[in-house]
């Protein structure tokens, strides 16, 4: 069977479905099972915005920091004993990066909740 919840709070409603694959009933007394869980965006239960334009999480966009990027410069400045400059080694990773990295990223709603690569 499967199960569905809404999620509440934010702008952003997204549906979750659960349901239990592979069940082995073990002794008589206990089940084992895996669970598979999945959402879907729920677009009549989203908050409305920009004059009545429903919220979009797969095309609205926003601009936050990069958490990962900003930890492994941290991280250096602490290993580094002397007070090393958190601008100079941003710079550093992000040449040996070829640039692709920034202090900011700006990704769709979508990715920041569920991931992206």
């Amino acid at each position: 069977a499967v199960v569905s919840t809404k999620s509440t709070g934010g702008p952003y409603y997204h549906r979750e479905y659960r349901e239990r694959v592979n069940v082995e009933e073990v002794y008589d007394v206990e089940l084992w099972y895996r669970e598979k869980k999945w959402y879907e965006f729920d677009c009549n239960a989203t908050n409305l915005d920009r004059e009545g334009d429903p919220l979009d999480p797969y095309n609205d966009v926003f601009t936050t920091l990069n958490l990962g990027y900003v930890g492994v410069a941290y991280n250096l400045t602490m290993e580094g004993g002397d007070k090393i400059d958190i601008e100079e080694i941003l710079t550093i990773i992000a040449a040996q990066l070829e640039g692709d990295l920034s202090i900011f990223m700006t990704r769709t709603v979508n990715e920041v909740i569920f991931g992206y690569t």
